[in-house]
């Protein structure tokens, strides 16, 4: 089965830019915004309350694009913190 990524047509990046994704690490958006962040200026941070799925993107993020410019939290935390 193919993955569309809906969101890497429709989301412009920028340098500099510090992109928040919500619940959904897993997307293959996640992916290209990283990889368009290890060679441009800026910052990702994923805010995930699923483990698995942020296990998934964490693995997936690594081998691609070693620690990057990436972090991530818990969903809950951060809409508790920010």
């Amino acid at each position: 089965m193919l993955q569309s990524c809906l969101l890497c047509e429709t989301v412009p990046l920028a340098s500099g830019q510090h992109l928040l994704v919500l619940n959904s690490a897993a997307d293959p958006f996640v992916a290209m915004a990283a990889a368009y962040f290890s060679q441009n200026a800026g910052a990702l941070t994923l805010a995930e309350d699923n483990l698995a799925q942020l296990q998934i993107a964490q693995t997936n993020l690594t081998h691609s694009n070693g620690k990057g410019q990436w972090q991530d939290t818990a969903f809950h935390s951060y809409i508790l913190h920010h």
